[in-house]
């Protein structure tokens, strides 16, 4: 009789465990329709779980020698299996994950167990240093909080602090908790090193853009992303969640500078914004009436105008100076007139203007140089280049940059020699588009303009006649198997220095004979090259600090007119950039404008 109640309550344990197996393994039967894994592959990660070879397999291929405690694990496994991919228990589940791909990387790695609670179910200094790097978020200008789950997170941790959770409940909570504070990791830390811009998505859009407009835009500043498993596995051990995750970030000054101005503007929009001011006619010096009072108030609201009063009714001359302050900063033809080109500018909101300060700190976290140091940097939209040393300008320059159909290309690279006295070697893309039409229609048209034509590129090359080439044979398409190269001298396009800091773009920094157009606001002329309004001045600054003959021996070989390339002996970082937000040493927020359409499409791109 004894006998056959043991063998009765082996076969209910028996059924018991094949019913828990077909429980757990129902998401695993899921899961293998969506991943093409195997119910085994599912259930036990490769390295995660070893199970004893089975000696009695029943129907369903599982050992009846299975402990419960391998029964539990397996369970926990297509749990944590069932959460990542979306699925839900009752009320437990995650609606998106949105590092998907590495979360269900990093879980296979660690057999689908715990990991922020892999030493006990209790919330543990590791958890509450993510929370608190989460909390911290705002202060990096990355103020929405749900990508890093933050309210789910805090939902489940007073479930657990309130503990009126049962067994199961709160197995199923700190699974869904220990997934969401994965995600919320490598999320935050992709933010803080990369930013919220999808770089990848943006050279797609470029390269769209490119083919059906056939102009070469090119943005390359390309930042290489940490390994955020290991990162996390080295943080979670030296418990420094939340030092390590803000390490992260590149405090360069202009990401700094830009953060600063977007707390100030961030006032500004939650305090209500400006005033907008009414159609009507022209305002400058002398005016008077409300209007004036209006104008004046806007522009104490925005920092341009100190020491606003009450009835300001007057256009004085410190109203005027605040106006053109405003303008200069602004992009604006500085009038210290109220244009209508002003005034749709000062009615601009607060929170547009908010939202653009945002998107170029976004392109600041692009930046792979702390920018310390000497450095050279051209920003497009401002049409300005500023040698900085230790942050601060010790040299500023109006620059030209590329026209629409030429823009030039966003890039960084080293200054490493200049050249003095260069020749000019056309560009392929000038010989094709605009001198072969004219050669086509007259072979003889350089004649007296110092251009010379070679039939190749060695020292052995030689000077060809323009009348003895058939020019009608070549097309825009075609190679065009000649050289053009126009003589030295102060009627040269590149006028008497350029200088070089070698790159893919064929782009460098170079005097212009045409003077006159930096008087103008907005500098787009170029083929793509930059040239420089002071040239002399930054060759002086160049040769006395990074040149071992300095500038008198250089200026010596200038005016000799001797071509000759002369080598930096400390080379210079260039950075090519397009930030249509800046801000300046002084602490002005200058804006300008979105020349090449880069922000329209930036705007659109933000995760």
């Amino acid at each position: 009789m004894f006998t056959k109640w043991v063998f009765v309550m082996k076969m209910l344990k028996n059924i018991i465990i094949v019913l828990l197996i077909t429980i757990s393994i129902s998401y695993g039967d899921w899961l293998e329709d969506q991943n093409n894994l195997t119910t085994e592959e599912i259930l036990i990660p490769e390295a995660s779980v070893t199970v004893e070879e089975p000696k009695v397999q029943n129907d369903n291929g599982w050992t009846e020698n299975l402990s419960s405690e391998q029964v539990e694990t397996k369970a926990s496994q297509s749990n944590f299996l069932a959460i990542i991919n979306g699925n839900s228990f009752g009320s437990y589940g995650i609606d998106r994950l949105y590092k998907k791909k590495i979360v269900k990387r990093f879980y296979a790695n660690n057999g689908y167990n715990y990991f922020w609670f892999a030493n006990g179910l209790s919330l543990n200094p590791q958890v509450k240093s993510m929370i608190k790097a989460i909390e911290e978020a705002p202060t990096e200008v990355l103020e929405d909080l749900n990508r890093y789950h933050y309210d789910e997170i805090i939902t489940y941790v007073s479930q657990i602090e309130d503990g009126d959770l049962n067994s199961n409940e709160r197995k199923l909570v700190f699974k869904v908790l220990d997934v969401l504070l994965t995600d919320a990791f490598f999320n935050l830390a992709h933010d803080l090193h990369n930013g919220i811009l999808d770089y990848q998505d943006f050279q797609r859009k470029l390269k769209q853009r490119r083919e059906a407009t056939e102009i070469n835009y090119k943005w390359n500043t390309p930042k290489a992303e940490p390994d955020y498993i290991n990162l996390l596995n080295s943080l979670f051990v030296s418990n420094s969640i939340k030092k390590g995750l803000y390490d992260l970030v590149n405090h360069n000054f202009v990401y700094e500078r830009l953060k600063e101005a977007y707390m100030n503007y961030k006032a500004i929009e939650e305090n209500g914004g400006w005033i907008k001011i009414p159609k009507g006619k022209k305002l400058r010096y002398g005016s008077k009436g409300k209007s004036v009072d209006l104008l004046a108030k806007r522009l104490s609201i925005s920092g341009d105008l100190e020491n606003y009063h009450e009835n300001y009714t007057t256009f004085d001359k410190t109203l005027k100076e605040a106006l053109k302050k405003y303008q200069k900063r602004m992009g604006l033809w500085v009038s210290g007139t109220l244009t209508a080109e002003t005034r749709r500018s000062l009615n601009i909101s607060a929170k547009a203007k908010l939202k653009l300060i945002k998107l170029n700190i976004e392109k600041a976290r692009w930046e792979t140089s702390p920018m310390h140091g000497r450095l050279i940097l051209v920003n497009v939209p401002d049409f300005m280049l500023r040698f900085y040393e230790d942050e601060r300008v010790i040299l500023a320059s109006r620059v030209v940059v590329g026209k629409k159909k030429n823009p030039t290309p966003i890039f960084s690279s080293v200054m490493s020699y200049v050249v003095l006295n260069p020749t000019w070697t056309v560009p392929d893309s000038i010989i094709k588009k605009e001198m072969l039409p004219k050669f086509k229609e007259d072979p003889g048209y350089l004649e007296g303009k110092k251009f010379k034509i070679y039939d190749g590129w060695g020292k052995k090359r030689k000077e060809v006649d323009p009348y003895s080439i058939d020019w009608d044979q070549y097309g825009e398409k075609d190679k065009i198997p000649y050289v053009f190269v126009r003589e030295k001298g102060k009627e040269n396009p590149l006028g008497i220095v350029k200088f070089m800091f070698p790159n893919n773009n064929a782009v460098y920094i170079h005097d212009t004979p045409s003077k006159s157009l930096f008087k103008k606001r907005v500098r787009a002329f170029s083929h793509g090259c930059i040239r420089l309004h002071n040239p002399q001045t930054l060759l002086e600054l160049i040769a006395n600090e990074h040149m071992k003959s300095g500038y008198k021996t250089i200026n010596k070989l200038l005016k000799s007119g001797e071509n000759k390339s002369v080598g930096l002996d400390r080379k210079i970082p260039v950075h090519i950039r397009y930030y249509t937000v800046f801000v300046t040493d002084d602490g002005t927020v200058k804006f300008a404008r979105d020349i090449y359409g880069y922000d329209k499409i930036l705007l659109k791109n933000i995760l």
